[in-house]
């Protein structure tokens, strides 16, 4: 009898482990861009990069200093699901984000990350996602590009 309550233990524990940490793997956009900010870090700017197939450049933006908050408050509300299985294989554009972080009173360090875009995906922090719902970061971007009149100029070769 103790042998049978011991393996149905195991097996419960195994299995809750295992949801647990499926469970791990789904969070919003806000929280995967989390990790790439530092503590009290400042997104200083963006830049924008158009692509026609990936890796060829198409098009690209000057640093974008307003409304950066609006985009990554549309972005924040994708819900994602990190995957080692999938493949972003239609990135579509490119954000480099470029932040501050006060390290010490009077120091300042600068870095910056890139998010990049696709139909059915994000990829950041080295790390894939699928979408989870039925968002569209690509059209997100290109509204919030649409609405605060920016425009990608095209890259010269």
């Amino acid at each position: 009898m103790f042998k049978r309550i011991a393996f149905i233990s195991v097996i419960v524990g195994l299995l809750l482990f295992f949801i647990f940490s499926e469970l791990q793997k789904y969070q919003t956009f806000d929280e995967a861009m989390a990790e790439s900010l530092q503590g009290e870090t400042n997104i200083e700017y963006v830049t924008v990069d158009s692509y026609s197939s990936y890796p060829t450049r198409e098009s690209g933006s000057e640093q974008i200093e307003k409304e950066i908050d609006d985009l990554f408050n549309n972005l924040s509300r994708i819900e994602l699901k990190e995957s080692t299985d999938y493949y972003l294989d239609d990135i579509l554009y490119h954000i480099h984000v470029y932040t501050t972080t006060e390290v010490n009173e009077g120091y300042t360090s600068h870095n910056s990350f890139i998010i990049r875009l696709g139909e059915d995906g994000v990829q950041m922090n080295g790390n894939r996602y699928e979408l989870r719902d039925d968002s569209n970061p690509v059209e997100i971007l290109e509204g919030w590009l649409s609405q605060n009149e920016i425009e990608l100029k095209p890259f010269e070769e």
